[in-house]
């Protein structure tokens, strides 16, 4: 047998031992669900997914940005697009345009209620000085804008390009939206913002124009929240002095959470602590008494690493905590988060030195995870979800033999790695946490990394790109790193006793696309949108559990 040969018969053979090995974990392990998926399909030049807006009984609905450079420098346009929702295809494209009294405005989001689509629009009036934010219909046969625009709210700003912003939440029951405008943050001028809430007909419900005691420049707003009653609520962090972390090794900060209910009429300031300890991560949500849970994470070391997790039921009106817990993870649940050594000494290679100095975790703490969400229960309890997340840099070098000379270029690399779940009863004791093991990195950020999550019934499902290695694993210390267009769909599903199974949706690699998980959207009860693209290529579908 010559070796020509023989090398070919041996690669005959492996190709088809990883053949058979992943037709047998696919069909071990192929995912309890239904999946549609379309026909590969053409992006519109310089496109990508930026959100899935809705369904109605015909078609789904999604906005594509632009991108575009040009005079005064990049910027992006929209196109907003309906897709058959028997056969997936494309049924209308349209470039989103859209002015105010004349005047060439900025889509800001678009959003679906009631299967009807507006358009959240952003105009900067030069001769008032100010953003103005209006809200307008969208006629869904032609996917252009339609009627007369309603201002919503006004800013003041001294340019198009000044500071200040606008966000949106929708409450749970889609009943009610949200929508927050916010000044810059300007030294020695106190935090001010405005409130407008609507119905699920994007009529207005209330207004309030509200300036806080804080400067603007120290009071960091983290996250906004809409109840089910069209109560608002805004947490931040206010500084001391700067916007620094730690001051003599102590924490440089107090969490705010602040309330406006009753339709704007009555407010109330919470400050969320814990005693002796760092609150390095807070979220909250609201029962469907109306009862405010915070929860989130905690350290004794600094505000870098968490040791536990906490919960704090606290009564709206009062401002009393009326029950609490808090529960450190333990040796043993955190010895799961420890690299492998060979992974360990990469790490420690690649790492620059100010990340080293900011990474080095303390003793039996966690590092580099951030609180996502917390999803409050019926009975009152919560399940917390966290994701690890970090960045190190290496740098390449090259020789320039014309000019006899070496160029060095610095390159980032975005980490997204395990999940954490933490399931807190209503009692407030803390049930039980759990790891989702994965392993994912790219110079491109979460193009393709992060996750995906749906609720349905006592289940939780995360979908995300995974090695096919890890179909089988159940050692959760030992994950096989993400490797691009040769993963696999993957979906965990996590029930309420806190154990989880790993399965197999799709192969990327038969695809020829790949999972982008930052823009696929539960739908409704037990379905979940999908989207998968590669170069130009993009095929869309549903996932139904």
């Amino acid at each position: 047998m010559t070796k020509s040969l023989f090398l070919k018969k041996s690669f005959i053979l492996c190709s088809c031992c990883a053949l058979f090995s992943f037709t047998l974990h696919a069909q071990v392990n192929k995912a309890p669900v239904k999946l549609n998926l379309s026909e590969e399909m053409k992006e519109p030049n310089n496109t990508s997914l930026n959100d899935y807006i809705g369904e109605d009984d015909v078609n789904y609905y999604i906005l594509r940005a632009k991108s575009k450079v040009g005079f005064g420098g990049y910027h992006e346009d929209y196109i907003l697009e309906s897709h058959n929702k028997k056969s997936l295809n494309v049924n209308l494209s349209k470039d989103v345009e859209v002015k105010v009294n004349g005047i060439d405005a900025d889509v800001n989001r678009m959003l679906m209620l009631n299967q009807q689509i507006y358009g959240i629009v952003e105009l900067y009036n030069k001769k008032q000085d100010q953003h103005e934010l209006y809200i307008q219909q969208v006629d869904k046969s032609s996917l252009q804008f339609t009627g007369t625009p309603k201002l919503l709210m006004k800013m003041p700003a001294k340019s198009k390009k000044s500071e200040g912003s606008f966000s949106e939440k929708i409450s749970r029951n889609h009943n009610n939206v949200a929508i927050f405008g916010y000044t810059g943050d300007e030294q020695n001028v106190n935090q001010r913002f405005s409130i407008a809430v609507t119905d699920d007909h994007m009529s207005v419900l209330w207004k309030k124009e509200i300036t806080l005691p804080y400067d603007s420049h120290l009071f960091v707003t983290e996250r906004n929240y809409c109840d089910n009653d069209g109560n608002v609520y805004i947490l931040g962090r206010l500084y001391k002095d700067v916007v620094k972390e730690k001051r003599s090794g102590s924490p440089n900060y107090v969490y705010k959470l602040l309330a406006y209910r009753d339709q704007g009429s009555s407010s109330k300031e919470y400050t969320i602590s814990l005693k002796d300890n760092f609150i390095t991560d807070l979220s909250f949500g609201v029962t469907d008494d109306g009862k405010l849970i915070c929860a989130g994470f905690y350290s004794t070391k600094g505000t870098f690493s968490i040791k536990g997790t906490y919960a704090m039921q606290i009564d709206v009106q009062t401002g009393e905590v009326l029950r609490d817990g808090t529960k450190d993870f333990g040796p043993d649940f955190i010895d799961m988060f420890r690299p492998k050594e060979k992974e360990k000494a990469k790490d420690d290679k690649d790492d620059s030195k100010e990340d080293k100095k900011e990474k080095a975790p303390p003793a039996q703490e966690l590092q580099d995870f951030d609180l996502d969400d917390v999803i409050p229960r019926s009975d009152g309890g919560a399940l917390l979800i966290a994701e690890q997340y970090y960045t190190t840099t290496y740098t390449t070098q090259s020789y320039n033999s014309a000019t006899h000379s070496w160029s060095y270029t610095t390159h980032i690399l975005y980490h997204y790695n395990h999940l954490i779940a933490v399931n807190v009863n209503s009692d407030l004791r803390i049930d039980w946490a759990v790891k989702i093991p994965k392993s994912q990195a790219s110079e491109g950020g979460a193009y393709y990394l992060s996750y995906a999550k749906a609720i349905s019934g006592n289940k939780i499902y995360f979908i995300f790109n995974d090695n096919e290695k890890n179909l089988l694993e159940t050692d959760p210390k030992k994950v096989a790193s993400y490797d691009g267009k040769s993963s696999i769909a993957t979906l965990v599903t996590l029930t309420d006793d806190g154990n989880w199974k790993k399965s197999y949706i799709f192969s990327n690699k038969d695809e020829g696309v790949i999972l982008r998980p930052v823009v696929c959207k539960q739908m409704s009860d037990n379905q979940m949108f999908l989207y998968a693209e590669k170069g130009k290529n993009y095929i869309l579908g549903t996932v139904t559990f």
